[in-house]
């Protein structure tokens, strides 16, 4: 069984924001860190629209369209060591 959890803050204007902005992220760490710890954020400050890819049901099933996904031919071949 799968299992999703998710927090409704994340979804603005009926659209899901749960894609990390890194660049933004970094802005917002060296502003703390330059204020000497007064200025502060949240998730939501850093938040990015999901792509569309990454939606749950989506055609790709969260995989990037744009990487290139590799399958393993034998699936009954056992690598567990055991």
């Amino acid at each position: 069984m799968i299992v999703f959890l998710f927090r409704l803050q994340f979804k603005v204007a009926g659209e899901w924001w749960t894609w990390i902005d890194y660049e933004r992220f970094q802005e917002l760490v060296r502003a703390h860190e330059e204020s000497g710890g007064q200025r502060s954020f949240s998730a939501l400050d850093y938040t990015a629209k999901t792509p569309g890819w990454a939606l749950f049901g989506a055609h790709e099933q969260g995989f990037d369209p744009t990487d290139t996904r590799f399958q393993r031919r034998n699936k009954t071949k056992d690598i567990s060591g055991c």
